[in-house]
């Protein structure tokens, strides 16, 4: 009995070890950040711990913990900008971005079948995607 108690015991202070080195390591993980240096508030959509998220951003706000991936809309223009970088940051790769810059970098135009205006762009290791909403779609602000 006492054997089976502590083994019970050793597997518990494991576990724990366990549970409080990840937690750990994901605190010192870097993510991109992102800086609203527009002159407009901007809606941001990421997931986090498998929930979406929504929130609004004013200018000169930063926001952060997309953990690879970003989703902006401007009221500006009638689509969605979408960033996708590695995550966790590498060491030589830029960890913070200007939204401006983000606008700017998408420059490569195209129109597909279905009437879908794209335009995309790098900054480094980020990529960038412009999506314009159809006409027929639902308001996305």
């Amino acid at each position: 009995m006492k054997k089976i108690l502590m083994v019970l015991l050793m597997l518990c202070v494991a576990s724990a070890a366990v549970f409080i080195m990840g937690a750990r390591s994901k605190k010192g993980k870097k993510d991109l950040v992102i800086v609203n240096d527009t002159q407009e508030s901007v809606r941001v959509e990421y997931e986090k711990a498998g929930k979406k998220i929504s929130i609004l951003y004013a200018p000169g706000d930063q926001f952060s913990e997309g953990g690879g991936f970003f989703k902006i809309l401007l009221p500006s223009r009638e689509g969605a900008y979408e960033i996708r970088y590695p995550f966790p940051r590498p060491k030589d790769m830029p960890d913070k971005l200007n939204l401006s810059a983000i606008k700017q970098a998408a420059k490569q135009v195209s129109l597909d079948d279905y009437d879908y205006y794209t335009e995309k762009g790098m900054i480094e290791d980020v990529e960038v995607l412009y999506e314009a909403i159809p006409l027929f779609a639902e308001p996305i602000y």
